[in-house]
């Protein structure tokens, strides 16, 4: 911020910023979430396949001094990411564009992420015109074990099809 604009900030005031900001999201997000549950949101948009992908990203936590019985461990969490898509189109010589991309994340559990991911689909997309959501992953517990009802496939991601041959 300092190199961009005439502001001098402390890393304390930009954290603070950071959880003040997350706050104020994650208050939208939960009343968008309450809005869809009650059917008061809808999404407009008609799809028949829309796509997501699935992965998690462990990152290293700090506060070990609350966690007495992990005392001197490194402490990790799991951060599912989720990318919502209607598919790919080219963008340059062997590129592709995901068209229409939203990404969600959570470090809560997978069933929290599950939740995200219906209400990002629901709130952008009339539900009764999908007619497949293609969920890929990596094959971890978590992407498939929330792939549910007849829409929903899930299939290993083409880089971990091409790894589970080169094992093979």
């Amino acid at each position: 911020i300092s190199e961009d604009t005439a502001i001098t900030m402390g890393h304390t005031s930009a954290r603070d910023i950071v959880i003040k900001v997350s706050e104020k999201i994650k208050k939208m997000e939960e009343e968008k979430a309450k809005l869809y549950d009650r059917g008061e949101l809808e999404g407009t948009k008609e799809k028949e396949i829309i796509y997501c992908e699935h992965d998690g990203i462990y990152f290293y936590l700090q506060d070990r001094k609350n966690n007495k019985e992990k005392r001197g461990e490194r402490l990790k969490k799991e951060a599912k990411i989720g990318v919502i898509h209607e598919g790919k189109k080219s963008r340059y010589t062997n590129d592709k564009q995901l068209i229409n991309k939203q990404v969600v994340a959570t470090i809560g559990t997978a069933k929290e992420f599950k939740k995200l991911m219906d209400v990002e689909i629901g709130t952008k997309y009339n539900e009764s015109k999908i007619k497949k959501i293609i969920v890929n992953g990596d094959g971890a517990g978590w992407t498939h074990s929330i792939v549910e009802g007849p829409k929903e496939i899930f299939q290993l991601d083409m880089a971990h099809i091409q790894k589970k041959i080169y094992d093979a």
